[in-house]
């Protein structure tokens, strides 16, 4: 059911849910923007609710103190630290799409989770430079205006990470995504328990989530 899992498309619960793993990027109090924010860095301000890109803004800690002050509903959305990434040959940025089945198993009442061997890795539009806030080069599907549709043709066509040179970042990922998987679906289990969920033995309900990892 939809209310069980929702927790990982609102990206403020999902923030919550994995506060104490290594996974999720730091996250900055809307209230303390200015403490909690250094001048040379870029931050990511994200939609609770968006999806494919359409929401995510790059923002500075000057940008972001306006932001705050012109936005009427600054607690819909999350601020997350950029992570210094791992470059391709050409100084593009890269994400990797998993997909995680999760179903319950009506025989023991447990889940079972499995991770697609199929990960597929989007390139970013244009070459990555530290303090660069064009979003083309920080999002891999930034054509939601007229300004970066011009991107569109030169955003590589997306591979499966099998697929890349031995030399590329993406290159061997796969144990670590499937570690990640394994930790962000264990959260989400130990949420659907908690909420006194009870499966009839005869009915499989099942989750597939799609992931972006960088």
């Amino acid at each position: 059911p939809t209310h069980l899992t929702e927790l990982v498309d609102d990206k403020i619960c999902l923030a919550e849910l994995l506060r104490h793993t290594a996974i999720m990027p730091p996250t900055i109090d809307v209230d303390y923007i200015s403490e909690q924010t250094q001048d040379d860095q870029l931050y990511f301000l994200k939609h609770r609710h968006g999806a494919q890109g359409k929401s995510v803004y790059v923002h500075t800690k000057e940008s972001l103190l306006e932001w705050k002050e012109q936005c009427n509903n600054p607690r819909d959305y999350i601020i997350q630290s950029e992570v210094e990434p791992k470059l391709d040959d050409k100084g593009r940025k890269i994400s990797m799409r998993a997909h995680i089945l999760i179903y319950n198993n009506a025989q023991d009442d447990g889940f079972v989770i499995a991770l697609h061997e199929d990960v597929v890795c989007h390139t970013h539009a244009i070459p990555y430079s530290k303090g660069v806030s064009d979003r083309a080069a920080h999002i891999s599907n930034p054509f939601s205006s007229k300004s970066n549709r011009r991107n569109r043709s030169t955003a590589p066509t997306p591979v499966l990470i099998a697929d890349v040179a031995l030399s590329h970042p993406a290159h061997g990922a796969f144990d670590q995504i499937k570690e990640c998987a394994a930790v962000v679906s264990q959260h989400l289990v130990r949420h659907i328990r908690a909420s006194g969920a009870v499966f009839a033995r005869e009915i499989t309900c099942f989750a597939l989530l799609g992931a972006d990892f960088l």
